[in-house]
Formats: C-alpha cells, structure tokens, sequence
C-alpha cells in the first residue's frame, strides 16, 4: 500500500499545517490551535432528553407527607444526578391570604428545613403600576411566591381565585454556595382590592456566599398562612422532569 510521508500540509498560498504525530480515539475529530499545529480531540457529546410527568393533588397546611412529591412518584427508580430540569405548574388557593412555598425534601423524604436562598422578582399590579425588589429565605431552605405580596385566599369572596403559577428550576447543589436556580411566573390577586390581576417575575438561587439547601429529591408545596383549598380542583400541580441518558 502506498502512502505519503510529511510532516505539514499547505495549500498555496495558504498556511502550512502541522500533522499530528499519533492517532487519536475513536470517534475524535481534527482540532487547530489556531497557529498552524493540528490535534485529534474528543467530539461533541450526544445527550439524550427524556420527558415525563404527572399530577398531584396537595393538601393541608405548612409542610407534611400529605403535600409531598419525591421525583421517584413522577417516575420509579429515576437518579436525582440524571435530572436536568424540574418544572411544576398548578393553580393554588389556600383558606387566608398567601404565598406558596416550595421546600426541598431529602433522600429520605424528608424537608430540608435549612439553607440560603435569595430571589429578585418584578410585579406588575393595577395596570401601569410596577414594583422591583430582592427578598431572602433568611436560612429557612424553602422558596415562595410571589415576592411582592400575598394573593387572596377563599376567605374573600370577591378575590379569592388564587393564584396560577409556572416553575422551572434545577434542584442540584454545586460546590458549598452554587446551584438551585428557579425561575418562577406567577398571576394572582394581590390582597388590596385592586380591580386587576397582577403579573409577576421571580428568580430564586444562591444568596451571595452562604450555603444553599442540599439537593431537592423532591419537593413539599404548602402555603406561608392557612392550609391549602381544594374546591373547585385548586391545588392539583403537574410535575415534570427532564431527565438525561434515561
């Protein structure tokens, strides 16, 4: 078999290439440095994305097994490393005014009751009107919603149609103070009698250099104030996952 012996290539006019001296792995693909010398590398990895879902009902006040979902409900057997993505979407209304909070639970189930988390969110509330700010969980592990003000619970007649909500957040720690991103939208009606829904913006994550709550193997959704309301469907939250190689 014939071959060629050379140590760089060069189209005229063009710039000379250094060849590799050995071979690289199956599957790499030719680099530059971007000065001349070529190398094998490793290729783009090929992720594969699953999706899967289901629907919970919560119940009752502060956090308890009854308003508790474990990743391993939405799907038997999942590894918490495998998860990418949680979202959970619902409409929630709860007996007095309220917020509604998400906690993490550990392996065992059980809340994770500690941990720094910080949030910046954005309101819009009776048309032009508009509020900004930054909040804490002051180490108490949880996250709630909407940052600027409770929504109306059943104790009002005229308000009391709760809130509709939309999360999206990844529930690994990385390293002592990185990790649980959350992103959170949410429509309601603020408890002030405005005539208007309001619209909110909100981001949870690390607060500065304290230590964030271990990683979520699930979650306990519970309002701050009265217990949750389950006339009329209220409380029922769809849950998905978004795992990798599953």
């Amino acid at each position: 078999m014939s071959k060629i012996i050379v140590d760089q290539i060069q189209k005229s006019g063009g710039a000379a290439l250094t060849l590799p001296t050995s071979d690289g792995a199956s599957g790499d693909i030719m680099v530059t440095d971007g000065s001349g010398a070529l190398s094998f590398a490793s290729g783009a990895t090929s992720v594969q994305v699953s999706k899967y879902s289901k629907a919970f009902a919560v119940t009752g006040s502060t956090y308890n097994a009854t308003n508790k979902i474990m990743w391993t409900d939405v799907l038997a057997g999942v590894s918490t490393d495998d998860i990418l993505i949680v979202k959970i979407h619902g409409r929630m209304n709860a007996t007095t005014n309220f917020q509604t909070r998400i906690i993490g639970v550990d392996a065992s189930g059980s809340a994770i009751t500690t941990g720094y988390l910080g949030a910046g969110y954005n309101d819009y509330y009776e048309g032009n009107n508009e509020t900004n700010s930054t909040t804490s969980n002051s180490n108490g592990g949880w996250l709630q919603f909407p940052g600027y003000t409770n929504a109306y619970g059943t104790n009002s007649d005229s308000y009391g149609n709760g809130m509709l909500f939309e999360y999206e957040g990844c529930p690994h720690k990385y390293g002592s103070t990185g990790g649980h991103h959350h992103r959170i939208r949410t429509t309601y009606q603020q408890n002030t009698s405005y005539t208007h829904p309001n619209f909110s913006d909100m981001a949870w994550g690390s607060y500065g250099s304290n230590a964030p709550p271990a990683t979520w193997h699930g979650v306990m959704v519970y309002p701050n104030g009265g217990s949750w309301d389950t006339t009329y469907n209220n409380n029922i939250v769809t849950v998905e996952i978004i795992t990798k190689n599953a």
